[in-house]
């Protein structure tokens, strides 16, 4: 279930990112993959059902993590 997929600013660190609505029984989230030449990430966060906070919470945890 769900729409497209929207491409999205990776952030400072580059690469691909994507984010898309979906539903996880029954409840209303937004998947966020994200890659460059050395991660491939996904990110799952329900009832965020906007595409621009999906990407930035994304982003926040890619910066975080790639530390």
């Amino acid at each position: 279930n769900g729409g497209g997929a929207t491409d999205v600013a990776p952030g400072p660190k580059g690469g691909a990112m994507s984010c898309a609505p979906t539903v996880v029984n029954g409840t209303h989230a937004s998947a966020c993959v994200w890659a460059d030449a050395n991660f491939v990430a996904l990110t799952l966060m329900s009832d965020v059902t906007s595409i621009p906070a999906a990407a930035k919470l994304a982003r926040d945890l890619r910066n975080a993590s790639e530390k």
